[in-house]
């Protein structure tokens, strides 16, 4: 998967976070939640959501991906969240 790194004329950065990036001197950095990976029980599976945070709450939102493995289900969360960029 390439990494995304998107520079605003202001000189802020956007990009999904890689622990890659632990490398590079970007200086202070904000996170903010995207996505959250649970198991879902009742289908046995791994389900990434988009969240949105509501009053300094996350919520959950739309499904990203969804599978029987956790790894794969990340990677296409990753994708996801990187063509959103």
């Amino acid at each position: 998967m390439k990494l995304t790194l998107i520079i605003e004329p202001d000189g802020r950065t956007r990009t999904v976070y890689n622990d890659k990036l632990k490398n590079l001197d970007l200086g202070r950095q904000k996170v903010t939640r995207a996505s959250l990976v649970e198991f879902d029980e009742p289908s046995q599976e791994w389900v990434a959501y988009r969240v949105h945070d509501v009053s300094g709450e996350l919520q959950r939102g739309d499904v990203i991906a969804h599978g029987p493995n956790r790894k794969e289900v990340e990677i296409r969360e990753a994708e996801a969240l990187m063509e959103e960029l």
